[in-house]
């Protein structure tokens, strides 16, 4: 694998607390075009992933550290590790901040790949990266 080159993404997201809506999605189910992601969060709740057509929180504390895997990972190990489908619910009672780092190869590397068949289409990784 070739790891001159990458990208690093920064961001940072804020759910305000909704009073009298529990429940409220605070980002959509999604997964990430990445190779991980590291995410730390200021509270614990409000990060759901999917698990057999069932959604389980991820109940994080507020000094750990939570690794995602994303597609480039998925398509690098042929499918071992799964891109993790997952969403944010909103907190009714306290406002949930997250700094998500998104880590993966350079982007102008990225083609499409047609080893893992999946229900949505994903972005794969060069010949050089497999």
């Amino acid at each position: 694998m070739n790891l001159k080159s990458g990208y690093d993404f920064f961001t940072a997201n804020d759910y305000p607390s909704r009073q009298h809506s529990e429940n409220r999605i605070g980002q959509f189910a999604h997964i990430d075009p990445s190779l991980i992601i590291l995410i730390i969060q200021n509270v614990s709740g409000g990060l759901q992933v999917e698990h057999n057509g069932k959604w389980l929180n991820v109940n994080l504390k507020p000094d750990w550290i939570f690794v995602n895997v994303a597609d480039h990972l998925e398509i690098l190990t042929n499918g071992k590790y799964k891109s993790a489908l997952h969403r944010v619910v909103v907190n009714n009672e306290v406002r949930r901040a997250t700094l998500p780092l998104f880590l993966g190869p350079s982007l102008d590397t990225v083609e499409p790949c047609t080893r893992i068949h999946r229900q949505w289409p994903l972005t794969g990784i060069s010949r050089d990266y497999l």
